[in-house]
């Protein structure tokens, strides 16, 4: 559980000079400085009210109210009156972060005994829609790339309809009606699988009406053909034209066989000594010859193509660093 706290802290604005304590003084008298709005949606705003009693003999004055982050505390106006209560609202407007929120509104006045009144305001934002599953999974080998039907429904009762579905690169789409509202909806999610190898990650946005929840983001990633160890080469304490040598392993994620059949260097500092069949894969070492320093740059960089039969292409980054003497 999360738990967010604290408020800027200021002095006020418009400072009184106070008089010492009398019997003509005003004195502010809180029934309750602690407010505790409960559970909540994300991005709900909700209201509360606090009430206060002007206690002494002289007129009490709101001199300001310094707000928090996502707390809002207004007076219902600035002087009362000796025995004049009076309202304070407060307004929490809930932010799409999950977890418990403490802020700390501060009160000023003209009390010369009580001229700071620091309140205590919580409350416990919750999803009131949830979904199932939490991430989805695909894979490109799969009809419809084994996508499982997603499942949203809200835990408090209300009634919802879905208004709207984009993923990214708009390549999981979904059948919904606007008019039809209810507490539980079961989308058949459509994927593109064509599109899914340019999204390899990405996220289902689904739109809603509920009023204490108005979207749904659902993380997706795509399992690749291929796997390469390591992904991205890192060298350093290089010397140029003293050449590395370094393994690199490809797996086919799917087991499915595949083949070698070329590669290629875009800054011609790398190539491929040999490569060795394996289970699922091939097993390549290359050689990396460090190119000579021009303009003082202290590294370089160069990407390596491996090309397989059926006209795939798969790409490793290589960075080096040379040695500084």
């Amino acid at each position: 559980m999360l738990i967010f706290s604290g408020c800027q802290e200021q002095t006020a604005k418009t400072p009184e000079v106070l008089s010492e304590p009398n019997a003509l003084s005003p004195r502010i008298q809180f029934e309750e400085t602690k407010l505790d709005f409960g559970q909540v949606g994300p991005k709900a705003i909700n209201t509360k009210e606090l009430k206060f009693k002007n206690a002494g003999q002289g007129i009490l004055k709101i001199i300001e109210i310094v707000q928090c982050c996502g707390v809002f505390a207004e007076s219902d106006k600035k002087e009362y009156e000796p025995g004049e209560t009076g309202i304070l609202k407060v307004e929490f407007h809930a932010s799409g972060v999950i977890g418990i929120i403490e802020k700390e509104p501060i009160i000023y006045s003209n009390d010369p005994v009580n001229r700071k009144i620091t309140l205590s305001v919580k409350a416990e934002i919750m999803q009131k829609v949830v979904w199932e599953p939490e991430n989805i999974k695909l894979y490109l080998n799969e009809e419809n790339a084994a996508c499982p039907k997603l499942t949203i429904k809200s835990v408090d009762g209300q009634e919802f309809a879905i208004t709207g579905i984009r993923s990214t690169g708009n390549c999981i789409t979904a059948d919904y009606n606007r008019a039809v509202k209810k507490t539980e909806h079961v989308l058949d999610l459509k994927v593109n699988v064509e599109k899914l190898p340019e999204q390899l990650y990405g996220e289902i946005n689904i739109s809603m009406n509920h009023p204490q929840g108005e979207s749904a983001a659902i993380p997706f990633n795509v399992v690749p053909k291929y796997k390469i160890t390591p992904n991205v080469i890192i060298l350093n304490n290089l010397i140029m034209n003293e050449s590395k040598k370094e393994e690199i392993t490809i797996i086919s994620n799917y087991k499915e066989d595949f083949e070698i059949e070329s590669s290629s260097s875009e800054n011609k500092t790398i190539k491929m000594i040999d490569f060795n069949k394996i289970e699922n894969g091939y097993k390549l070492n290359i050689e990396i010859i460090p190119p000579p320093i021009t303009k003082g740059e202290l590294r370089f960089n160069d990407i390596f193509k491996i090309n397989l039969k059926g006209g795939e292409q798969l790409a490793l980054t290589c960075v080096g660093y040379y040695k500084i003497k």
